[in-house]
């Protein structure tokens, strides 16, 4: 189920895919835009969702559930990623 705690906006997103055995969980974040007290911004979660994780999966099926997650997050393409497996 996707969530949305903020609008899409300007700034650099980062996607953040954490792939289990069962559930592939997707995070949207936005770079922060000031620093905190001790000099160093917290990023903003843009929105979240899951996706079931398919196994075996070919790597056009990968990017077919990656550009799904964006598109429910409400974005065309990021500045970045991050992957757990």
């Amino acid at each position: 189920m996707a969530s949305r705690t903020g609008g899409t906006g300007s700034g650099q997103c980062v996607l953040c895919v954490d792939v289990g055995n069962t559930v592939t969980r997707f995070g949207l974040f936005r770079a922060a835009s000031a620093p905190d007290a001790a000099g160093a911004g917290q990023p903003e979660l843009i929105g979240s969702c899951e996706l079931t994780t398919l196994v075996p999966v070919t790597a056009d099926e990968a990017l077919v559930q990656i550009r799904h997650a964006l598109k429910l997050l409400g974005r065309d393409a990021v500045d970045g990623a991050i992957l757990s497996c």
